[in-house]
């Protein structure tokens, strides 16, 4: 699955991203992973998130 994201991804300049989820782990951890690659990259992020999330995630990066 990582690879799939990283081909997807490659080449990209400005992109919209759109997480659906059923479980909050996942999520979570696919968050936070999506957060540090945009670090690591250099890149701006912007985390649309309600507060009870955005504490959570916030605690783990």
């Amino acid at each position: 699955m990582e690879y799939i994201k990283r081909q997807f991804l490659e080449g990209k300049e400005k992109l919209h991203v759109l997480f659906f989820y059923i479980d909050r782990k996942n999520y979570m951890e696919e968050v936070i992973q999506f957060i540090h690659t945009g670090i690591d990259a250099g890149d701006y992020i912007i985390l649309v998130e309600n507060e009870r999330n955005f504490k959570r995630i916030y605690e783990k990066v």
